[in-house]
């Protein structure tokens, strides 16, 4: 199926979508309750935040968070089409956009993890063998698509630095 793969600090997996427009490490995080990517992770693009929060209240689900550190935070449901895991295919990628952090934040939560089967073995790499990917799928409503916030990023891209 697909691979978490041991960086010497962390399991990581990668992701990417058919475009070439999303390649991102997101950390294996069992420890997160939801999968979260910001809007750094996405794009090295400078872009108004509260522009894209204000139009994303409109169109997408959004959700409170606390990061593990205790930081209080939101993100808005995201459906993404035509993308991979570790090479495997995902017909449909679902994840938290974060608008309100600077940093990247890229993480694989429970959200998607609590449909897996996995096996790990001390300091090596962690190996999804089964993704009931029907019952993922099941568990969304109120996401904005990939290719709208796509849309969006590039509409509010600031310029004039």
């Amino acid at each position: 199926m697909f691979k978490a793969y041991w960086s010497g600090f962390g399991y990581i997996v990668y992701l990417k979508d058919t475009g070439g427009k999303v390649d991102a490490a997101l950390a294996f995080d069992t420890g997160a309750a939801c999968t979260v990517l910001s809007v750094a992770a996405l794009t090295d693009e400078l872009v108004d935040k509260e522009a894209l929060s204000r139009k994303l209240d409109q169109r997408a689900k959004r959700r409170r968070f606390r990061s593990a550190s205790g930081t209080d935070m939101h993100g808005y449901l995201v459906c993404a089409d035509n993308m991979s895991l570790a090479g495997h295919p995902v017909g449909k990628f679902y994840n938290y956009l974060i608008v309100d952090v600077d940093d990247v934040v890229a993480l694989l939560g429970d959200d998607l993890l609590s449909y897996c089967d996995f096996q790990h073995k001390k300091r090596s790499d962690i190996e999804v063998s089964d993704f009931d990917e029907q019952l993922y799928q099941a568990a969304y409503s109120g996401a904005i698509g990939g290719n709208d916030l796509q849309t969006l990023l590039e509409e509010l891209t600031i310029t004039d630095v």
